[in-house]
């Protein structure tokens, strides 16, 4: 072994871990219609109302595959809807 190596130590680079419970974890911010409709605890097909509606905002990749910005669909939701109002 080389002098001077045992002293020297790894640099810690657990924050490229998936799942390593760092505190800056963030949820992915384009999710599809059924992991937005999970999230939400509503139907896949009221999530499509919503979004024929125009009242989620959308990115339309193909006719068929979309993506929901999920903060910028809870904040207009958060807005337009009174959420968790017990």
């Amino acid at each position: 072994m080389p002098a001077g190596r045992a002293t020297e130590t790894m640099p810690d680079d657990t924050s490229q871990t998936p799942g390593s419970g760092q505190a800056d974890h963030q949820e992915p911010d384009l999710i599809t219609k059924r992991e937005f409709a999970n999230r939400t605890s509503l139907s896949i097909r009221s999530v499509e109302k919503l979004l024929h509606q125009q009242r989620i905002p959308v990115i339309r990749l193909s006719r068929k595959m979309v993506r929901i910005p999920w903060t910028e669909a809870m904040e207009h939701l958060r807005k337009t809807y009174q959420i968790n109002a017990r």
